[in-house]
């Protein structure tokens, strides 16, 4: 089966609801390969459509779901060569690796690709920081104002001031805040 079946095929299923709008549930009717679905019969479609490029109908769902918005021959670029992926740190640098869309996994994808296409690698990198990054609360410090004196509380550690909360005019509360790299 070459890319010219999934072509044909997929003219013939964008073709066939403008005779039959039942066509798809008939087909998922009268199916014998359990591969056939409605997702697949989908695909197809988009592919008739000039919507999806064959070669991109074979990615996992998770990459597919990224591509679908860009041009077929920007789909069939990504999805038959390499991508530059921004795989993590080693020795305080990070590191480039060239993948296949098929291995990219959830979190690579989503890091990956942005609404236009493929992200730089600075871009990439922003993103892996700051997935990397949790905010590790240490405690909070408040304070009460009484008849003219102030009283404090203090609920443990110190660290960055993440937020200050003011009420009614009469009392603070401070929250202390850690940065931490996972």
């Amino acid at each position: 089966m070459g890319v010219s079946f999934f072509l044909d095929a997929g003219t013939q299923l964008v073709e066939m609801p403008d005779r039959d709008p039942h066509i798809f549930e008939d087909i998922l009717e009268q199916a014998r390969e359990p591969w056939i679905t409605k997702d697949v019969l989908k695909s197809f479609e988009m592919i008739g459509r000039r919507q999806l490029a064959v070669e991109a109908m074979f990615l996992p769902a998770h990459v597919l779901n990224k591509l679908i918005e860009l041009p077929v021959g920007k789909q069939t670029e990504i999805a038959i060569g390499t991508i530059p992926v921004v795989t993590g740190r080693r020795n305080c640098a990070h590191h480039v690796e060239r993948k296949p869309a098929a291995r990219l996994d959830r979190s690579e994808a989503a890091r990956v690709f942005g609404p236009k296409g493929i992200r730089s690698l600075s871009e990439q990198i922003e993103i892996l920081d700051q997935q990397k990054t949790k905010v590790k609360s240490l405690g909070r410090f408040t304070l009460t104002v009484m008849n003219g004196k102030v009283f404090g509380k203090q609920s443990a550690g110190s660290g960055e001031v993440q937020k200050i909360i003011i009420r009614d005019g009469s009392s603070a509360e401070i929250e202390f805040v850690q940065f931490v790299k996972l």
